[in-house]
C-alpha cells in the first residue's frame, strides 16, 4: 500500500475558472454515504431484514483555514463567504498530491471566522455537496 502526506493538498473553488482557496490547512471530505432502503417483508423466510441500495449522499466538505478578511477567496467579493450569502451552488475541486482529483458543486453552508487572544486569525467552512463527484 502506498503511503502520501497530505501536504500540497488544494481546495479550489469555480469563479470563471477554478482558483485555489488560501491558506486553507485541514480539509475533511466529502463523507459519502449510501442510503439503503429495506425489503424485508412479513414472508421472509430466513428471519433477516433485507435492504437494496438507496441514494448516494456526497456528504459535506469542511476547511480549516487562517482567515484573511482581504484574501478574494475567502470573502464576500468572489469567495467562499460570497457562495454563503449569494445562495449559490458552485464547482469545488480537491486536487490531491498524486494530482488525481474529486470534482463537485456544493453549497457553502457555513462560514465561521475566529480571532483567538493568543494567536492566528482562524476561519472553518462548510461546504455541501450537491449531486455526483467526479473522480478523476
Amino acid at each position: 500500500m502506498a503511503q502520501q502526506a497530505a501536504f500540497g493538498t488544494q481546495f479550489q473553488i469555480d469563479n470563471s475558472g477554478y482558483t485555489t482557496v488560501a491558506y486553507v490547512r485541514d480539509i475533511s471530505g466529502p463523507n459519502m454515504s449510501l442510503d439503503t432502503v429495506e425489503t424485508s417483508y412479513h414472508g421472509s423466510a430466513s428471519g433477516w431484514r433485507t435492504f437494496v441500495p438507496g441514494l448516494i449522499d456526497g456528504g459535506e466538505v469542511t476547511l480549516d483555514l487562517l482567515f484573511d478578511p482581504s484574501e478574494a477567496t475567502q470573502m464576500n467579493s468572489t469567495g467562499l463567504l460570497s457562495e454563503l450569502t449569494g445562495r449559490s451552488v458552485e464547482g469545488f475541486k480537491v486536487i490531491w498530491p498524486d494530482a488525481s482529483t474529486f470534482s463537485f458543486d456544493g453549497l457553502v453552508t457555513r462560514f465561521e471566522p475566529g480571532a483567538p487572544f493568543e494567536g492566528a486569525l482562524t476561519g472553518s467552512a462548510t461546504i455541501k455537496v450537491t449531486g455526483a463527484i467526479t473522480f478523476a
